[in-house]
């Protein structure tokens, strides 16, 4: 698809810079400040704090419960990676492969191309072998329901 009065912005940042919550916030501060009401951007939580240099003791009030470090018991690490290595062990890796012919793929992407040239008035619209794949699939996922 082509968009000719949009931006489409992707990031991938490391799990140890932040998590899908973060990156969520880091977006709505973007647009925020985008969209003029940069006032209103939440100050980042714990920036100025050093949430690890008393490990376990009082926080600064800035510092929300679900940020704060607290130790884990030894055993505790322990049993988890015990857990862990029971999962390992009994759960083996599940894989699944999909053989999809090159002849009903190229079947469909025509299909469907002809289809959306005699309804549709925009003639840089198409389907992708990648848009056939992704139908097929959720295809057969709904009929599994």
């Amino acid at each position: 698809m082509t968009f000719a009065d949009a931006t489409l912005l992707s990031l991938t940042v490391p799990h140890v810079f932040t998590d899908a919550l973060g990156m969520r916030n880091i977006f709505s501060a973007w647009a925020l400040v985008l969209s003029g009401r940069a006032s209103e951007v939440p100050p980042v939580v714990g920036f100025e704090d050093d949430v690890l240099a008393d490990f376990d003791g009082d926080w600064p009030p800035s510092v929300p419960a679900g940020a704060r470090a607290r130790p884990i018991h030894p055993l505790v690490m322990l049993r988890h990676v015990f857990l862990m290595l029971v999962d390992l062990a009994l759960y083996r890796a599940e894989t699944r492969i999909i053989f999809i012919p090159n002849t009903l793929l190229e079947r469909q992407k025509t299909e469907a191309n002809e289809d959306m040239r005699r309804n549709e008035q925009d003639s840089k619209l198409f389907v992708s072998t990648a848009d056939v794949v992704s139908a097929l699939i959720a295809k057969v996922r709904l009929l599994s329901w």
